[in-house]
């Protein structure tokens, strides 16, 4: 009888351990994400229509710019949320880029954490590529501290400058959303923003799209928040199957010990 019940709590013992040790190991899941495009790309190698491309979880979606498209600067991309409203999508978070730039004119690879769309920028204006030449306002230019980097914990604020002058500033946006004027300051020269440290810290790993607002136009660029060891995303924790096999077979032989002894 000691026998059976010392067998009975090891084998109880060793699956509580296997459970616990594989807990993090969640199935791939099905979950599928729509990724909308302008036309004027190809995606996955065929012409976009504007309609929804469906992609699998965990899976990659190329895009490529058409190199017809005059004034093409690269991509603002958005997250479009259940109830059908967009905000600013954040590489890290709700998307993983995997291949090339978004700021660039060359193909990207992107893996989606959520439904996306891509809105084609034209030398800093955002606009259909159906219509490139009907973009309004004028088109000003980051002059200082475009595609920045900031690292988290340096306690240095951020410069970005374009070249509007300083007598038209109206805001500043930052993932697509105006951000309060105790944030920054903003001074002529032409129009120079300073991010402050104490805002930046507030920021998830990853990059950001920056925009200063004039009152005849905008200026675009991105800039990326790592961490002290110069990582744009949280690190990844795999799982160390080696440790957690060795810790079974120990368990085991432990078991296996405390049979034999109360079978005497």
């Amino acid at each position: 009888m000691k026998k059976l019940l010392a067998l009975v709590l090891c084998i109880v013992f060793v699956c509580t351990l296997s459970v616990v040790a594989f807990a993090d190991e969640s199935p791939k899941s099905d979950q599928k994400f729509n990724v909308v495009v302008r036309q004027g790309t190809t995606v996955n190698g065929t012409p976009a229509t504007g309609a929804p491309v469906v992609i699998n979880d965990g899976d990659t979606v190329t895009i490529k710019p058409d190199g017809s498209q005059s004034g093409f600067s690269g991509w603002d991309i958005k997250k479009r949320n259940p109830d059908g409203s967009m905000d600013e999508a954040v590489e890290g978070v709700d998307y993983e880029l995997v291949e090339g730039t978004t700021t660039g004119s060359e193909q990207i690879k992107i893996r989606p954490k959520t439904d996306l769309q891509f809105e084609p920028s034209y030398n800093g204006l955002h606009t259909d590529p159906t219509d490139a030449a009907g973009a309004t306002g004028t088109k000003y230019k980051i002059i200082k501290g475009a595609n920045a980097t900031w690292k988290q914990g340096s306690g240095k604020d951020l410069l970005i400058a374009s070249d509007a002058p300083f007598e038209k500033f109206a805001s500043v946006e930052v993932d697509g959303k105006t951000i309060a004027a105790s944030n920054y300051t903003a001074v002529s020269g032409s129009t120079e923003v300073t991010l402050k440290a104490s805002y930046l810290e507030t920021l998830a790993l990853g990059a950001h799209s920056f925009q200063i607002t004039s009152n005849d136009g905008s200026a675009h660029t991105k800039f990326t928040v790592v961490d002290k060891n110069g990582n744009s995303t949280s690190p990844k924790t795999g799982v160390n199957y080696i440790l957690y096999v060795v810790m079974i077979l120990t368990a085991a032989a432990v078991c296996f010990g405390a049979v034999k002894v109360y079978s005497k």
